[in-house]
């Protein structure tokens, strides 16, 4: 049946390419245009035509010629008689899909929420009414399904919000300060499910089902937009019909190519509308009116193409299509697309905020160079240009405390000096500002460097501290705390592996190892870390390791978007009876040399590893190629721990987290004698 499917479309595919994918891309004579001109110079420029150009996306050029196009019609309506299903968008994809576009635009757009009002509640109501607004304009624009699903949504979504404002409210204990800014979140959903409204009404049912489902969709789209070229299709939903799978991935591509043309048109009347105005009240409207259909189109340009690289990707015979060989070459076509769609993404933001130089947000204030005895010490001195009193205050603070190092540098003999420069990097990510200064300026025997971190919001001009900052990048407070701890530890595994399993290394160095190990990867060493995001958009942070070895401990900078998950990763440092046995999977018991007393005796071990991985298999009914149903991430049950360092095997469920790192589930102990189970929480 799938093969059927897939040749069929693939003749449809063939039958429409009347239309490249990629229409030549216009040249505007404007390469760039003044930051401050906003949004007059960029509707001048090249990148609203590729953002409005339909002939420039995959799935609207697949759509558009599958409805038009004769011989893709007569095809697609023998695929429609072999699945029993239409083409159409139904309700149910038209739900799923709106709902998607919302939680994208809240974990890209609307986290700053948090930073720019003072109340959860408000940033809530904010948050729900202009997801409101985009759902009155689709409601007054649709026809038929699409209008009634835009309109269930808009009664849907404010009940939604009357539960989740009764979550915050102070008669419930909770702080409305502490609660997420984002409106549909995992743990939100989920409680929806056991609310009276969600078993009595269907139509309140079916929305939080799709809310739900959209959740797994747009952490998927998430991790296509950050990973490159890493990452995978969207998991299939009707695994044991891959013919109705196939079909709705195409209906829920129509309801985007359908949601995309009516939004290219409201643009189209708004530029020229905002063209023809002088400046007054009604421009600055229209600008703001423009600023809010552009991203909801942007959204649908990336999930349009990732469900179109989706489609393909499931269904090899398509691949030809995406003039692509192999599922490689697919996933490299569908990243070039994400590259264009964030330079038309990156420009608009700029628009944005037309106040914001981005060439020279930070430049020099200060730079000098000190030549003697045939060194070179160098230093820059940062100044962020934003107009806030508070970025103000801190450019004081920098510049008054790296100067008093530069006037001490000038006293010293430079001959003597191991290190004594001053630099600094700065990168922007949404609406973060991260300046890094890097310094080995005092004292000046230091073989290490010093860090100062600055997170700006670039919309306030206020400092972030790591919770605002987090919820800003898009990252959960325990996701960054797991991420961060495993780092660590591989780091720090990494330095001393081979340190501490040498032979003969007394009970003293082992302790203060494991003193070592864990105050490195402790909660409060993770509390005393400064988050950045480095040039490359990736997420780091500067955090101290606590070393055998000179200082008790040193500040490194550890990128936890890519770093290798160390083979020897433990929390417990081996004991001296058996210093090869770091990881379960690299230990073997090492011959005693003296005969052991009842106290120092290692447990009896009567179930071997591979007995003791069925058991926690078993445990959490765990199958090979299992994932979770409520984010499609790969689940996996991994071992921790093992006799003789330990008196008891360890193992951990573990989902892996937008194919980047694992996260820890649950973890429980299992006693080698007798195989009992006990959590380990």
């Amino acid at each position: 049946m799938k093969r059927i499917l897939s040749t069929l479309l693939a003749l449809s595919m063939i039958a429409s390419l009347c239309t490249p994918v990629y229409a030549a891309e216009t040249s505007g004579a404007n390469d760039g245009f003044p930051l401050s001109e906003g949004l007059v110079e960029y509707l001048a420029t090249d990148k609203d035509e590729l953002l409005m150009n339909p002939n420039n996306y995959g799935y609207m050029v697949l759509v558009e010629n599958l409805s038009s196009n004769a011989t893709s019609s007569v095809l697609m309506h023998s695929a429609d008689e072999l699945t029993g299903t239409g083409l159409t968008p139904g309700q149910e994809e038209y739900t799923r899909v709106l709902t998607d576009l919302m939680i994208s635009y809240e974990m890209y757009q609307t986290e700053s929420l948090s930073a720019q009002y003072a109340d959860a509640t408000e940033a809530l109501t904010h948050s729900q009414a202009e997801f409101d607004n985009l759902l009155a304009f689709i409601e007054e624009h649709a026809d038929e399904e699409l209008k009634t699903a835009a309109s269930n949504l808009r009664t849907n979504m404010k009940t939604a919000l009357e539960l989740k404002l009764e979550t915050s409210a102070p008669s419930s204990g909770t702080d409305p300060q502490a609660v997420n800014g984002q409106f549909l979140t995992d743990d939100f959903i989920s409680s929806l499910m056991e609310t009276e409204e969600y078993s009595q009404n269907e139509t309140f049912r079916s929305f939080v089902l799709c809310a739900l489902f959209s959740r797994t969709n747009a952490n998927y789209v998430r991790a296509f937009t950050e990973s490159g070229s890493s990452q995978d299709p969207l998991p299939l939903v009707y695994v044991n019909q891959p013919g109705k799978d196939l079909m709705k991935r195409l209906q829920e591509l129509t309801a985007f190519y359908e949601i995309s043309c009516i939004l290219q048109t409201q643009l189209s009347d708004l530029a020229s509308e905002f063209s023809s105005q002088s400046p007054s009240v009604d421009s600055e409207d229209i600008a703001e009116k423009y600023n809010f259909y552009s991203d909801f189109l942007i959204m649908c340009r990336t999930h349009g193409e990732y469900y179109l690289y989706s489609i393909a990707a499931l269904n090899e015979d398509l691949l030809s299509w995406l003039g692509v060989q192999n599922i490689e070459e697919a996933k490299q076509w569908c990243s070039q697309k994400y590259s264009k769609i964030k330079e038309i993404e990156t420009e608009l933001e700029k628009a944005q905020a037309p106040g914001i130089d981005y060439e020279n947000l930070v430049t020099d204030a200060y730079s000098k160079t000190l030549e003697s005895s045939g060194k070179t010490l160098s230093f820059r001195i940062p100044e962020i240009h934003l107009d806030s009193p508070e970025v103000e205050q801190i450019n004081n603070d920098i510049y008054t405390t790296m100067m008093a190092y530069v006037e001490e540098a000038e006293t010293l003999d430079i001959y003597s000096l191991t290190c004594g420069n001053a630099s600094y990097e700065w990168t922007t990510c949404g609406d973060i500002l991260s300046l890094i200064i890097k310094y080995d300026m005092h004292p000046f025997t230091e073989a290490y460097s010093n860090y100062s971190i600055y997170n700006i919001h670039l919309t306030t001009g206020t400092q972030l501290n790591t919770e605002t900052f987090l919820q800003l990048y898009g990252m959960s407070k325990e996701e960054y705390y797991e991420t961060a701890k495993m780092a660590l530890g591989s780091y720090w595994w990494d330095m001393y592996y081979d340190f501490t399993t040498q032979e003969n290394l007394s009970d003293t160095l082992i302790k203060i190892a494991q003193e070592q190990l864990t105050t490195t990867m402790s909660t409060d060493n993770i509390d005393g870390a400064k988050p950045y995001i480095n040039a490359n958009g990736d997420l780091c942070i500067i955090c101290r390791i606590y070393t055998m070895a000179g200082a008790n401990s040193t500040p490194f900078s550890i990128n936890l978007a890519h770093f290798e998950l160390s083979p020897y990763y433990s929390e417990t440092i081996p004991s001296a009876t058996a210093p090869a046995a770091v990881t379960p999977e690299t230990a073997a018991p090492t011959p005693e040399t003296a005969t052991p007393t009842p106290e120092t005796a290692a447990p009896s071990v009567t179930i071997s590893e591979e007995e003791a991985r069925a058991i926690a298999e078993s445990y959490w009914n765990f199958h090979e190629g299992d994932i979770a149903e409520e984010t499609g991430f790969p689940l996996g049950v991994q071992m921790q721990d093992s006799p003789p360092s330990s008196d008891e095997y360890r193992f951990a469920l573990r989902w892996l987290v937008d194919n980047s790192h694992w996260s820890t589930l649950d973890a429980i102990y299992i006693n080698p004698t007798t195989g009992e189970c006990r959590s380990a929480y």
